[in-house]
């Protein structure tokens, strides 16, 4: 019989019940521990918000310098220019341009919408754009521009907007979270009889 395995029961260290019992917070602790998770998401929301302004900020301006500059050249070939003559744009440039400023200016103004996801513009709700629809209107240029063979510099010109789309939406599914996880911990708020 001493051959074989002892079966040895799990016994709860009275350390680990002491350590339990230090977790048992009081209404007004747990009111501050959530205010202070409340101070931190708001303070990582305006860094968030700041980053995707100044980044949607400075997409915006050169997609305004591509569509007032010459069709056939993009920044992005003014600072790595290609020895390619033929095929550096695709047809419809400018139509895509204003395309692309028109998403980047719904981006900018759905980072900030009301409940109901609308923008009220002179007591007038706009709707923003679904983000499924941003993301669809914004491939069309990248393919066209993949399947005509145009320098990596045009495809990647063209992928700008899907980039500003893909930053936009984690922005406001990151602050959407960081909001509802807030929630969802004011909701657990438990009443420690004694504590």
């Amino acid at each position: 019989m001493d051959n074989l395995r002892r079966r040895v029961p799990f016994t709860i260290s009275e350390s680990a019940e002491d350590h339990e019992e230090a977790l048992i917070l009081d209404e007004q602790e747990q009111e501050a521990i959530i205010e202070s998770l409340r101070k931190e998401n708001v303070e990582s929301n305006q860094q968030y918000l700041l980053f995707a302004y100044v980044l949607l900020g400075l997409s915006t301006f050169l997609q305004v310098i591509s569509f007032f500059g010459s069709s056939e050249r993009n920044p992005i070939l003014n600072v790595f220019p290609t020895n390619q003559t033929g095929g550096i744009s695709i047809p419809l440039s400018r139509v895509f341009t204003l395309v692309s400023l028109i998403i980047h200016f719904d981006l900018l103004r759905s980072i900030y919408p009301d409940e109901q996801g609308s923008t009220t513009l002179l007591d007038v709700s706009v709707p923003t754009t679904p983000i499924y629809i941003s993301y669809c209107i914004t491939t069309i240029p990248t393919i066209l521009s993949l399947s005509l063979s145009c320098p990596w510099q045009t495809t990647t010109w063209w992928s700008v907007p899907i980039v500003m789309t893909f930053l936009t939406h984690f922005v406001k599914e990151s602050i959407r979270q960081g909001r509802s996880l807030l929630s969802e911990l004011e909701s657990k708020k438990y009443v420690a009889p004694g504590a």
